[in-house]
């Protein structure tokens, strides 16, 4: 199995207003950009999976944590390290 690649992602999030909002807050509101670097774990159509914590166990298989899922369509770009 071939070693993930590590990743910048720069993306947009996803923003929810909770809870009763005038028109003037609704149009102020905006989502945000974020850079997130990890390894990433998939990626498909609809998806990637970028790990930013890993380890590995006794037996050297990679261990993730906190892996983010963002959707394709967020994404604005992906760089890749050597």
């Amino acid at each position: 199995m071939e070693k993930p690649k590590r990743v910048k992602v720069y993306w947009w999030d996803i923003t929810t207003l909770s809870g009763w909002k005038t028109k003037y807050e609704t149009e102020e509101a905006e989502a945000d950009f974020c850079v997130l670097e990890g390894l990433l774990v998939e990626k498909n159509k609809q998806f990637i999976k970028v790990a930013p914590c890993w380890k590995e166990d006794l037996k050297g298989d990679e261990i993730y944590a906190d892996v983010y899922v963002i959707p394709r369509g967020c994404i604005k770009e992906i760089k890749t390290y050597d």
